[in-house]
C-alpha cells in the first residue's frame, strides 16, 4: 500500500519494525526552564512598550492591583494612540474600496470616520472627576464621548430616554425653581 504511513497510531494498534538496525526512542517532555525565551520576552516587553503581564514570564508580575496594571499599560496606550490617525484614514480607504468591489456597490460617505475605542481602563471615580471638570467646557455629547467612551448609538439612546423620562423633567423643573429662589434671596 503506497501512501500509508509506516505506523498507524492508535491505542489498539500493533506494528512491526522490519529493519533490525532500527531503534525506537522515547523522549521526555522538555522542561520549560531550560528554554531561554524568558529573557527575550522581557526585552521584547521593554522595547515594544508592552506590559510585562501580557507575557508568560517566569518571575513575572502577579497579584498586582488594578492601579498597577493601568500604570504598566500607560506607555503601550500612548504608543498606540500615536498611530490611530494614520491607521484610521487607511481603514476608511479600505472600506471605500471594498464597497466598490462588492457585487452590490456600497458607497461610504466622505464624512465617514473611524472612531477608536479608548482601551485604557479608568475607574468610575476617574470618569466622574473628568465629567465634572469638563462640564463647563464642553457640551454633554462631547463629554459623553471623551470621558465615558460613549458611542453615537449610546448617546442617541440616552438623549431619547432623557427626552421622555418624567423623573428627569421633574429634576429639571426643581433645578430651575431652585435657581430662581436662590437668586431672590
Amino acid at each position: 500500500m503506497s501512501g500509508v504511513p509506516p505506523f498507524e497510531v492508535a491505542p489498539e494498534s500493533v506494528f512491526q519494525v522490519e529493519d533490525p538496525e532500527a531503534k525506537l526512542v522515547e523522549y521526555k517532555a522538555a522542561d520549560r526552564k531550560n528554554l531561554a525565551i524568558y529573557p527575550e520576552l522581557d526585552q521584547l516587553a521593554v522595547i515594544s512598550a508592552t506590559p510585562r503581564h501580557y507575557f508568560p514570564m517566569e518571575n513575572g508580575m502577579s497579584n498586582i492591583s488594578a492601579d498597577a496594571i493601568r500604570a504598566s499599560e500607560g506607555s503601550m496606550h500612548a504608543a498606540v494612540t500615536g498611530h490611530k490617525a494614520s491607521l484610521g484614514t487607511g481603514w476608511e480607504e479600505v472600506n471605500r474600496l471594498a464597497g466598490r468591489c462588492m457585487d452590490t456597490k456600497a458607497e461610504l460617505s466622505p464624512q465617514a470616520e473611524t472612531v477608536w475605542v479608548d482601551a485604557q481602563s479608568r475607574s468610575l471615580a476617574e470618569r466622574a472627576d473628568a465629567v465634572s471638570k469638563l462640564a463647563g467646557v464642553f457640551p454633554p455629547v462631547v463629554i459623553a464621548e471623551l470621558a465615558l467612551n460613549a458611542t453615537q448609538d449610546q448617546i442617541a439612546r440616552w438623549q431619547a430616554v432623557g427626552a421622555t423620562d418624567p423623573l428627569l423633567k421633574i429634576l429639571e423643573q426643581v433645578k430651575a425653581e431652585g435657581s430662581v429662589g436662590a437668586g431672590a434671596g
